[in-house]
This record gives C-alpha cells, sequence and structure tokens, in this order.
C-alpha cells in the first residue's frame, strides 16, 4: 500500500509542477487597432453555425483596438433578448474579465476577417483556434475554415455571422491581451 501512496503522490507532484511550467499558447494575431469600415463594430456578431454545429449559435464582439470577445453559444431555440440582458448585467462584465478562453485578436484584411481566441482546456495550457473567411457586407461574413490550435488540423465551414446593433457593448479592457 506505501507504494501505490508514494507513486500517486509522484504523479500529483509531477501534474503540479507542469502546471506552473507549461504556459498558455500565444495569439499568433498581433493586436492592431482596426479603423476600416469593412464591418459594424456598434454591435455583435451572431452566428449560424453548421456541420456538427448545426442548431447552434455563438456570438462574438468585435472592438476598434483590434480585441474580439466571445459572447458565448447557444441553441438557434433559445431567447436573443435574454442573452442581451445578460451582456448588460454586471455579472456578465465581471465573469468575461476572470476567463482567458472568452478573448482574442482580429483582423480584416480587404474582404478576409481572421480572429483568434483562446479555447478551453482540459487541464493543460490553453491553445488558439482561429477563424477566417470572407466579408459578404458591412453586416455579414461567413467563416469558411476553423484552425484548431490543439490537434493542428483544420476544418471547412460555412458558419454565418449576421450583425445585431447592440448597446452598451461589454468593455473589452481585459489583463490577457495588452
Amino acid at each position: 500500500m506505501g507504494v501505490i501512496l508514494r507513486f500517486v503522490t509522484i504523479i500529483l507532484i509531477v501534474f503540479n509542477i507542469s502546471c506552473f511550467i507549461l504556459k498558455d499558447k500565444k495569439l499568433r494575431l498581433v493586436r492592431q487597432d482596426h479603423n476600416g469600415t469593412e464591418i459594424q463594430l456598434n454591435g455583435y456578431y451572431l452566428g449560424v453555425l453548421s456541420g456538427i454545429n448545426k442548431g447552434m449559435n455563438s456570438i462574438y464582439f468585435f472592438y476598434r483596438d483590434g480585441v474580439v470577445l466571445y459572447g458565448g453559444g447557444f441553441a438557434e431555440s433559445d431567447d436573443i433578448k435574454e442573452k442581451e440582458v445578460r451582456f448588460r448585467s454586471k455579472e456578465f462584465s465581471e465573469g468575461i474579465k476572470k476567463y482567458k478562453s472568452r478573448w482574442g485578436l482580429f483582423q480584416i484584411n480587404n474582404n478576409k476577417i481572421e480572429f483568434e481566441t483562446w479555447e478551453p482546456s482540459n487541464g493543460g495550457p490553453l491553445h488558439s483556434v482561429t477563424r477566417s473567411g470572407k466579408i459578404i457586407n458591412k453586416r455579414t461574413f461567413v467563416i469558411t475554415s476553423f484552425f484548431n490550435g490543439y490537434d493542428k488540423k483544420t476544418s471547412v465551414l460555412n458558419d454565418t455571422f449576421y450583425f445585431k446593433e447592440f448597446s452598451p457593448k461589454p468593455d473589452s479592457t481585459n489583463r490577457f491581451i495588452k
């Protein structure tokens, strides 16, 4: 029994040390202010997801300082007005400041949009995922590619994001992106 206890203790020590040594991956995109007019920024984008995520939506807020905030995912049948009430709440504003996996960066070049966010992990360091696509007009873009930093695989998508005016947006200030 003593051998098993020592073995478990060693495993726990190694795991705890690795959590301190292993760092979250850095974002590949570089933060830069966005002064263009290719997309609307006075609200959020509601994504109608395809593929294995069909029937789900997700929300992203984009900011002039180049930051993107993941507002969350939900079933298409959920009431969007309830989500908007949550976005205006103090609990949401305080909660997003705690989670690195809510944040990322975006860049727009001509009619191409790309945004990279940290994604939650199962105990290890955070990696990022990158969504890339084309801007259809100021109120619509389509994500056609998804790169997963965990398994280094790229998926083809057809996720359409539609603009919804919204105010006040959550603050983009966070401790994760400098």
